[in-house]
């Protein structure tokens, strides 16, 4: 499975988080609406996802952002909530 092969760094963005591409499903609806609420929350679709799946599982750790970066973001978050 290839989920299961570490992954790669992605040298391209300077590898701070080695992150992957992965396929989701995900009505057009959904996504439109996702994505308009997170530029609203002044962030990407894809750090709301990360946020989301970190908190989802209980490890804030996980969101795949460098630290700097997550803390940043996360103090945004926090402060705009």
């Amino acid at each position: 499975m290839m989920d299961d092969m570490p992954a790669k760094p992605d040298t391209r963005k300077g590898d701070r988080s080695a992150t992957r591409t992965r396929p989701v499903r995900v009505s057009d609806d959904l996504w439109k609406a996702a994505k308009e609420t997170a530029a609203e929350n002044g962030e990407s679709l894809s750090d709301s996802i990360r946020r989301f799946l970190a908190d989802y599982v209980g490890d804030p750790n996980l969101s795949g952002l460098a630290g700097s970066e997550m803390a940043l973001r996360s103090g945004r978050t926090r402060a705009d909530g």
